[in-house]
């Protein structure tokens, strides 16, 4: 959450939208070095995380810790993926995509979602 509220997010989860948006920020956050320890699979509209679901709609406490500053390294992080995604960073749909095309570039072939042409 600590890097969700460094985003100018605050974890709202009212819309669909809002929902893919956070999955694949921090899918994204982890491909950029974040030490998260949600494990991702192919789903409907690209990575998803059953587990980071569960824990923002039912967090348990710790871990949420919102009132640390960032270290060097995490923001870093969220630096280098903020400049990745220039403008597409305020758009759902252009996040699943980008979040999408590096999951099917990394993991495709190995979870056999190829293109069969």
């Amino acid at each position: 959450m600590v890097y969700l509220r460094n985003l100018g997010l605050d974890g709202g989860l009212d819309s669909f939208s809002d929902r893919i948006r956070v999955q694949k920020l921090v899918y994204l956050l982890k491909q950029f070095g974040a030490d998260f320890k949600f494990g991702y699979a192919w789903y409907i509209r690209g990575p998803y995380s059953p587990s980071l679901t569960r824990t923002l709609f039912n967090p348990t406490e710790g871990e949420f810790r919102t009132n640390r500053p960032l270290t060097a390294e995490e923001l870093r992080i969220v630096n280098d993926m903020r400049n990745f995604l220039g403008g597409d960073f305020y758009s759902a749909e252009r996040m699943e995509l980008i979040a999408s095309v590096i999951y099917l570039m990394r993991h495709g072939p190995a979870d056999g979602l190829t293109s069969k042409g």
